[in-house]
C-alpha cells in the first residue's frame, strides 16, 4: 500500500512538473530582447536572478549532486518563478522515467526576518525539525514527498523532492544533504 501511494505521488509530481515546465518553456516575450532565448538551466536563470538580487536557484545544485544522493540522472534544471521575480525556483527532472525518483524543486525567497518560515512552520502539523541546518529547518511531513524548509538567514529555501525508494529516514537524510549543499553557495 505504501509503495502504491509513493508511486502515485511520484506520478502526480511528474505530471505537475511537466505541465509547469511546459508553461514556462514557451510563450512570447514582448521585450524584444532575445539575449536569453537560447540559454538553458543555470545560465538562463542566472540572467533572471540578477534583477531581483535573490540567488539563482538553478546555480545552487548541480545534476551531479542530485545524482550522488538519489542515483538518478537529472536534466540541467529548468528555471521558473513563484510569487514573481523575487522567488526564483528551479526544477530538475529525471532524464529517464524512474519509479523511485520524481525530481527536485528548489525555491528561494527573501525572508530576512524569518516571518514566512515561522508562519509555515507553525502550520505544519506533522513537521519534523532538522537541527543544525541553517538557522532552523524542518520537514513539512515525515514522508514522501519530502518538503524541507530551511531558514538560511536572509533567504528561505524550500526543497521539494519526490523519492519513493528507500525509507523515510534515508530519504530525509538525502534531502538534508542537498540542503547543506544549497547553504554553502
Amino acid at each position: 500500500m505504501r509503495d502504491t501511494m509513493g508511486l502515485r505521488a511520484l506520478l502526480a509530481l511528474s505530471a505537475i512538473l511537466g505541465v509547469a515546465l511546459a508553461g514556462c518553456s514557451g510563450g512570447d516575450d514582448d521585450s524584444g530582447d532575445d539575449s536569453g532565448a537560447n540559454t538553458s538551466g543555470s545560465e538562463a536563470s542566472s540572467n533572471n536572478a540578477s534583477s531581483s538580487g535573490t540567488p539563482d536557484a538553478c546555480s545552487l545544485l548541480t545534476p551531479d549532486q542530485i545524482k550522488a544522493q538519489f542515483g538518478v540522472t537529472v536534466d540541467a534544471g529548468t528555471p521558473s518563478s513563484t510569487g514573481g521575480a523575487t522567488s526564483p525556483a528551479c526544477s530538475w527532472k529525471p532524464i529517464d522515467f524512474s519509479a523511485q525518483f520524481g525530481g527536485v524543486n528548489l525555491t528561494v525567497q527573501k525572508d530576512a526576518k524569518g516571518e514566512f518560515f515561522e508562519f509555515t512552520r507553525a502550520g505544519a502539523k506533522e513537521r519534523v525539525d532538522v537541527p543544525g541546518l541553517g538557522k532552523a529547518a524542518f520537514f513539512e511531513t515525515p514522508a514522501n514527498p519530502y518538503t524541507l524548509w530551511i531558514n538560511g538567514g536572509e533567504y528561505l529555501y524550500t526543497l521539494y523532492v519526490v523519492a519513493a525508494g528507500g525509507g523515510p529516514a534515508e530519504n530525509q537524510q538525502k534531502v538534508i544533504s542537498l540542503g547543506q549543499i544549497v547553504l554553502t553557495k
